[in-house]
């Protein structure tokens, strides 16, 4: 999963709800998680309380494909080029909500 794509961490009780920022999804919350929530806080065996939120689609292979193409309309330098991407974008996650619905 990537971070603040369509996995977020919060401060315990802060923020009642998100959305993925891949797919729009409203995100599945975890409250009150005691761990490390990063790989520094990891390698220092450091904790924190925090919120969990993650998006219920991260498991399919059609959220990682449209999370590829939102990283990389995100990375590219071209206007025109990341327009024809977005509407790629846009076809497969309206071909997608069609299906989960």
């Amino acid at each position: 999963m990537r971070l603040n794509y369509e996995v977020f961490y919060e401060t315990p009780d802060t923020v009642k709800e998100k959305s993925c920022q891949v797919c729009g999804s409203a995100c599945d919350v975890t409250r009150g998680v005691y761990g490390p929530s990063n790989f520094i806080e990891a390698k220092n065996k450091m904790a924190d309380l925090y919120d969990v939120f993650s998006c219920p689609n991260t498991d399919k292979d059609w959220h990682e494909l449209a999370l590829k193409l939102l990283m990389a309309i995100d990375e590219m330098p071209s206007k025109r080029v990341a327009a024809l991407m977005r509407l790629d974008l846009q076809d497969l996650l309206n071909e997608n909500r069609d299906n989960n619905e």
